[in-house]
């Protein structure tokens, strides 16, 4: 962010760096602007850099004695507060049945919270429904209160009650005699309020981008500007000496607007490439052998690559097992990972074996561990001996020297994710210990667990979000909004994903959404709405709503396009790897990029590329050592599938007669060790 770094700077001229707040509205890339403005400025002091969240909760921390929940207690404590409904109308009754419900209401009752609450004013035909979430929302929250505690969406609302005091506001007001606010354009209604109080007697200084709102505008139309938020603009354009790197921004800008290519540029398409393939998977599988031709031939690291979909709703988890298949590490910050972690696997394996000492259990242990049954059970005695279920795994973690076993066997910053993901696990058993309103069981904690591993979604509800170290990142466009990477793989780029259908959420249809007031996502649109919000050159002949929401997609498109340092692709594939029956066009918004520029295709003419992973031939034999052991560790694991254990070493027997040929690239021997690595739970060199 060259403009922030020289906004501070000038700052820096009056006010020292304590002095200086530099607020963000989005909760990642925090830890990476701190450093930027330290390195860049060659700061005496750490400058003081936080989300606005993270600054409420700290106000909360020191002047209050609230306790804010974990998204795992969010879900039990609010599954617990429906349970006790009795709904008012029945159409509420089915749905309530589904493993799916909670989820769908608690991203309603979220979204309002973070917003302040629901606005219903009773004139909309489907009000009443929505009336009745909002007393579930009440009655949670009375049940929070009652019991000391808040939820991380409604920090900010805590927050301002809480600088009501005319003593805590003045302190707050003291702390900082100038705040910079980066990412303006997303702060809401209620996350402005609460910047005016803190400013009051600050130098305020708010950074807003033009045409790139996408968390805001979800719940809040209209573009942000100076005028409608009661501040003063700049006599003169702000401009910076520093260098903007250009890449790839008017293709961004075409994106962002719809404002037309210039037909006579050809370099807009350098270092822009399109991959093309028939699935989903081979997709992927095309752009990790990309990811390893860039690491070979343009030196780029693993960490300055991202590989980025639309929104938490895209196949983030598939992605990253499909990448890591090929030996790629991954990182991301929405994403935990958990099904992929081998240390979760040996402690709900612990879970379940102390419950009910299934041979399944059993066998994913000793094999963990290549000890007998007999030193197994001996283990597990003398962590029974401990009253608690946190007491249980800490001491099989002691026993069995767990974290000096990821130490000793992974690479370091897979080791760090490991380790944080062992931390979660043993602050799941506390909580389930503690909980007055659950039973401390394993099979609770084995619930609450697998739950977490399946419906886990950080979002921007979030105070701070931080990238795992060291692989590949793979997450949501929202994760680079400000930030870059070298390369960057924008997936499913197809129609159906930019644009998406109209779904804003499974729990109503969108007929009743529009007769709704008060629903906490923008549902009340009128032509006029989005073309004050988008600024679109040109409007498509559906509904405003729906144009809403396209625009809206186009738009993230766009913030991914801009992510790109050096190198942009665009990737698409054309039908399901199930059944091939449903086909996929390139997204409509991709099409209108690739009809005025020459773009070139991944795999086509000069651009094709040597087996740097799975690929090509290869393929097929590189996936089976991966498939056969997946099977064989499944089967151990669950203990409900056959496998042909003769068929499987007949095949192991095949390759490695293959790989010890004299005609074999050593890439690809190297690639299929990789392959048995990753099915093993091992790391690959990176």
């Amino acid at each position: 962010m060259p403009y922030l770094v020289d906004l501070y700077e000038r700052l820096q001229e009056d006010y020292d760096t304590k002095d200086i707040l530099v607020l963000k509205r989005l909760p990642t890339g925090i830890a990476d602007l701190t450093q930027s403005l330290g390195d860049e400025l060659d700061l005496i002091g750490v400058p003081n850099v936080q989300s606005v969240a993270f600054h409420a909760r700290n106000l909360l921390a020191r002047e209050t004695s609230l306790d804010i929940i974990s998204y795992e207690e969010r879900i039990e404590f609010l599954a617990l507060v429906i349970d006790q409904h009795d709904w008012d109308h029945e159409y509420f009754e089915g749905p309530s049945e589904l493993d799916s419900f909670g989820r769908d209401v608690g991203q309603i009752l979220m979204d309002a919270t973070w917003q302040g609450g629901f606005d219903i004013d009773g004139t909309g035909e489907y009000d009443d429904f929505l009336t009745e979430l909002a007393s579930i929302n009440e009655r949670f929250h009375d049940r929070l209160d009652e019991r000391g505690q808040t939820e991380r969406a409604r920090v900010l609302q805590n927050a301002l009650e809480t600088i009501e005091d005319p003593d805590v506001l003045a302190e707050a007001q003291r702390e900082y005699d100038a705040i910079i606010v980066a990412e303006f354009e997303e702060f809401n209604s209620i996350e402005r309020t609460y910047l005016s109080y803190l400013a009051e007697s600050a130098e305020l200084v708010c950074l807003a981008e033009s045409d790139s709102s996408i968390e805001r505008v979800w719940s809040e139309p209209g573009e942000s500007t100076a005028e409608s938020s009661g501040l003063e603009s700049p006599t003169e354009p702000l401009t910076t000496e520093r260098d903007l790197n250009q890449a790839h921004s008017k293709i961004a800008e075409h994106l962002a607007t719809g404002k037309e290519i210039a037909t006579d540029d050809e370099s807009l398409a350098d270092d822009t490439y399109l991959i093309q393939e028939l699935t989903f998977e081979e997709q992927l599988q095309t752009v990790a052998n990309e990811i390893e031709y860039l690491r070979h031939k343009h030196d780029l690291r693993y960490d300055e690559i991202g590989v980025l979909l639309k929104d938490a709703n895209g196949p983030i988890p598939e992605a990253r097992h499909a990448l890591q298949h090929s030996g790629i590490p991954v990182a991301s910050a929405t994403v935990l990972g958990l099904d992929q972690d081998p240390s979760v696997r040996e402690l709900h394996g612990l879970a379940t074996y102390i419950h009910e000492q299934s041979d399944t259990a059993q066998t994913l242990l000793t094999t963990r561990l290549d000890i007998e049954p007999d030193t197994l059970d001996a283990i597990v005695e003398d962590v029974r001996s401990n009253q608690s279920l946190v007491g249980q795994l800490e001491a099989w973690i002691r026993l069995t020297q767990l974290k000096d076993r990821i130490a000793k066997t992974e690479e370091e910053a897979k080791a760090k994710n490991q380790f944080s993901h062992v931390e979660m696990l043993l602050e799941v058993a506390e909580f389930v210990d503690d909980a007055d309103y659950l039973d401390a069981t394993w099979p609770r904690f084995n619930s609450i667990l697998e739950r977490t591993v399946t419906d886990y979604q950080t979002s921007s509800h979030s105070d701070d979000l931080d990238v795992e170290e060291g692989g590949v990142l793979v997450d949501t466009v929202n994760v680079l909004k400000n930030d870059q990477r070298k390369a960057v793989f924008l997936l499913n780029v197809v129609e159906g994903e930019y644009p998406e259908g109209l779904a804003l959420t499974p729990l109503f249809p969108t007929a009743w959404l529009r007769k709704m007031t008060g629903f906490p996502n923008v549902t009340d649109v009128s032509p006029e709405t989005v073309t004050d919000t988008f600024r679109p050159a040109e409007m498509e002949a559906v509904s405003p709503l729906n144009e809403y929401y396209r625009q809206l997609d186009r738009r993230k498109l766009a913030i991914g396009a801009r992510s790109a340092q050096d190198h942009l692709y665009f990737c698409t594939y054309e039908a399901d790897s199930d059944t091939l029956d449903r086909t996929y066009q390139p997204s409509r918004y991709l099409r209108q990029i690739t009809d005025t520029l020459q773009i070139p295709q991944i795999g086509e003419g000069e651009y094709e590329r040597d087996v740097y992973t799975t690929g090509n031939v290869s393929r097929i034999i590189l996936e089976q050592p991966w498939e056969q052991l997946e099977a064989v560790r499944a089967a151990a694991s669950i203990g409900d599938q056959d496998v042909a254990l003769e068929d499987a070493e007949q095949l192991f027997g095949a390759i490695q007669s293959l790989i010890e040929s004299a005609e074999i690239d050593p890439r690809f021997s190297d690639a299929v060790y990789r392959q048995v690595e990753m099915a093993r739970g091992e790391v690959g060199d990176q």
